[in-house]
């Protein structure tokens, strides 16, 4: 096969179109081109060409690590996972089968290209782990759990999953979990006791904090009861309680519906009992 003309790409100018017997073979880069002292009138076997292309595949998908990593610090899967999509976007394939096929083709090209940036320290996942962990703890104050998870989605493995959480030391997490109980207990005042010491717990879950880690602080960090405060509240919900309630409902059966819903609300059952004492059930709403 003869190397019948060699175009600059209209597309990308860093790419060169290159013919075989007047016909499209293969796109290139420069340093292709110049790995190979590619030239018109170039006399190729069916190997030579092979090994081009083995060679430019691997350097194009290296050189689109490259640029995709100077944007920011990834994780090994991240950039399998980049690159193998983007190949797949410029293949423009239409059938399932032949997007299979096309994928198992480029997954030892992926692997090799993978395997260069982790010996040239472009990639390394340990330390990606435990920059990952630092960042999402202090300006995030998320917990260990909910680090944990992305990092399983970005590819990293268990025993680097473990690795990386030691980064997140004792004194940050006890200063994580206290700061985000004063923050919850402060914004949310109008909830009644039991249902803001609850909706607290939710929320450091929610946060990626267990239970086990979260419970010692639960106390420490609650604010003083404002009874007569808490007692407003008791007032304001049972009387709403009390509206809806007598459509359906009266005498002790009405009486024991308000203790229900208020009790599910979290109200302390002493303060409810009182309110309900203290209601004239014969005066009408």
């Amino acid at each position: 096969m003869r190397v019948s003309r060699i175009e600059v790409q209209k597309k990308d100018k860093s790419r060169y179109s290159v013919y075989l017997d007047d016909s499209f073979w293969l796109g290139v880069s420069e340093g292709t081109l110049i790995k190979f002292n590619l030239a018109k009138g170039q006399t190729l076997t069916s190997e030579e060409c092979q090994t081009i292309r083995d060679y430019e595949q691997e350097e194009s998908l290296y050189l689109r690590a490259i640029k995709h990593l100077s944007r920011a610090l990834k994780s090994s899967g991240e950039v399998y996972d980049y690159l193998k999509a983007q190949a797949l976007k410029q293949a423009d394939l239409d059938s399932l089968e032949a997007k299979e096929d096309f994928l198992a083709e480029l997954e030892p090209y992926l692997g090799r290209v993978i395997g260069r940036l982790v010996s040239q320290g472009y990639l390394d996942d340990a330390l990606y782990g435990r920059s990952l962990v630092l960042t999402e703890a202090r300006v995030g104050r998320k917990g260990p759990q909910l680090i944990g998870r992305k990092l399983q989605d970005k590819g990293l493995t268990a025993s680097q999953i473990a690795h990386a959480l030691e980064a997140y030391e004792v004194d940050l997490l006890e200063e994580n979990i206290q700061t985000l109980i004063e923050k919850f207990y402060k914004s949310h005042r109008r909830l009644p006791a039991g249902q803001l010491k609850r909706k607290v717990q939710e929320h450091l879950l929610t946060k990626g904090y267990s239970l086990a880690m979260i419970q010692p602080y639960l106390e420490d960090c609650q604010p003083e009861a404002d009874l007569d405060h808490e007692a407003d509240l008791v007032d304001q919900a049972a009387s709403k309680a009390r509206r809806q309630l007598s459509r359906r409902h009266e005498g002790k059966a009405l009486i024991l519906k308000i203790k229900e819903s208020l009790y599910r609300k979290g109200f302390d059952l002493d303060l409810v009992n009182q309110w309900l004492d203290a209601q004239d059930w014969e005066e009408p709403i």
